[in-house]
């Protein structure tokens, strides 16, 4: 395993019909959204009122969904039931409200590192099937960060897709970087393909049907989290935070996965390491 990239992969042996994930019922999800789930065989719905329909339509596509019997959840606790459980992803509809949304995501977060659980993947579903194109990363910088690139070859072995960097022209440095994310993803079994465009951001609007789904990574906060405490203002108007939050309030053609550096997050949190010694946040790595 490449020391830059952190140890984020699934299980030995796993597959999309092998892992746990959580849906978020919010009472808005369309029953064609549904159809992301479809493969995988074991799925906790966190939810209100709305979850007798959504757990008809699951079973009759073959599903055995379980409800998580929360009373009134809001997606924050979606993620707290989520590491619980040890499931991998937590599925939820495009909010209509994506600021106090991510206030709630954020709070569950330093609960979640606080007692030292791992952050689930939030899928966020902006079409009505996952394509079969692969899981796309896109910097418009040209860095190529491990946290970010792991997660989307961890998603991609969970979701049976391919990886897709994609990165600006003019950045002479970057093919050693893809070269060590694509000794990574071969080495999980996952084919990692490298495209140079002028502006990755249009690319990925324009290509958005070319494309599963498009990893958005947080790996810091402006001022850290604490559990039990109100996530500022601040926190939400800037960084990737307020880039993701964007993301998600333009009604994006594609769906969106967010990794979350939990650890570097949160006040007085400790990095994880990975089987191999390899810190399983990568906060403070990079592929450079």
């Amino acid at each position: 395993m490449s020391d830059v990239f952190p140890s984020v992969r699934p299980p030995a042996g796993a597959h999309p019909a092998s892992v746990r994930v959580v849906l978020y019922d919010s009472g808005s999800i369309a029953s064609d959204l549904l159809s992301h789930l479809i493969e995988h065989s074991t799925i906790d719905i966190v939810g209100g009122s709305s979850t007798s329909t959504t757990r008809a339509t699951l079973e009759k596509a073959g599903q055995r969904p379980t409800e998580a019997g929360l009373e009134d959840p809001s997606i924050g606790d979606a993620i707290r039931y989520a590491s619980r459980v040890g499931a991998a992803i937590v599925y939820a509809d495009v909010p209509l409200t994506p600021e106090d949304w991510m206030r709630s995501v954020l709070e569950a977060i330093a609960d979640v590192v606080s007692e030292g659980g791992s952050v689930p993947l939030l899928h966020v579903l902006g079409g009505g099937t996952l394509g079969e194109g692969p899981v796309a990363v896109a910097t418009t910088s040209g860095r190529v960060g491990g946290p970010e690139v792991a997660a989307a070859i961890r998603a991609a072995g969970i979701l049976g897709r391919d990886v897709e960097i994609v990165t600006p022209s003019g950045d002479d440095d970057v093919e050693e970087r893809v070269t060590a994310a694509q000794a990574l993803a071969s080495s999980e079994g996952i084919a990692l393909t490298h495209r140079v465009v002028d502006d990755p951001d249009t690319d990925m609007i324009v290509r958005a049907a070319a494309v599963s789904v498009v990893l958005l990574a947080v790996l810091d906060v402006q001022g850290k989290l604490r559990p039990g405490k109100d996530v500022k203002h601040k926190t939400l108007a800037g960084g990737s935070v307020k880039g993701v939050i964007d993301a998600i309030g333009s009604a994006p053609p594609h769906d969106l996965l967010i990794y979350f550096d939990g650890p570097a997050m949160v006040d007085g949190a400790e990095p994880g390491t990975g089987e191999d010694g390899s810190d399983v946040t990568g906060g403070s790595q990079s592929i450079a």
